[in-house]
């Protein structure tokens, strides 16, 4: 610990809690530039993915699945999240296209939201109407670019939210860090 003197009071600036708080600094900062980085690719790719031919499918089939995502050889098991998998068909120019769309994964606990996934399945039964744009360079590939399927649909505004708070997070803790690196050379 360094002790600092100014006038009558003596000020305690511990070097390892500045070194800390250079570290999260800068963990912050790259954190940011990543969900920046991620943010453009994303708006970038599905921006592209609005431009492609619109189609109303036919739901075949939907359901709520489980996903195991840790499941190895070695870890046969672990707590499944869960995601909404639809079966549809379209017409495009190749003729009639089957193929699937998914929603992205929750957790059944703390944060997710498998009951709103049951009960937007419950809404689409099969012989339903579902809008999706599909890739003209392959026909079986479809993308949903506005929806209202939970966890379903472009990224981009989630990214958006997260790039806002590590931005944030940077700018608060390079302040402090400024800060009692000027305590400390006062």
């Amino acid at each position: 610990m360094e002790v600092l003197q100014s006038g009558s009071q003596t000020t305690i600036a511990p070097r390892r809690s500045q070194q800390w708080l250079g570290l999260l600094s800068l963990f912050a900062v790259l954190c940011t530039i990543f969900a920046l980085i991620v943010s453009v690719s994303d708006a970038i790719h599905e921006h592209a993915q609005q431009s492609w031919p619109q189609v109303t499918a036919t739901i075949q089939r939907c359901s709520v699945e489980p996903y195991f995502p840790l499941r190895t050889r070695s870890q046969p098991s672990g707590s499944p999240v869960w995601r909404i998998r639809c079966r549809i068909d379209y017409r495009a120019d190749a003729g009639l296209i089957e193929t699937s769309i998914e929603s992205r994964t929750t957790t059944s606990g703390w944060g997710g939201d498998l009951g709103g996934m049951r009960q937007w399945v419950a809404r689409h039964p099969s012989r339903s109407a579902m809008v999706v744009h599909y890739d003209p360079s392959d026909a079986g590939k479809a993308v949903l670019t506005e929806t209202d399927m939970p966890y379903a649909g472009p990224r981009t505004p989630d990214n958006l939210k997260l790039l806002l708070i590590a931005a944030i997070a940077s700018f608060v803790l390079l302040f402090f860090a400024k800060r009692a690196k000027n305590i400390s050379s006062a």
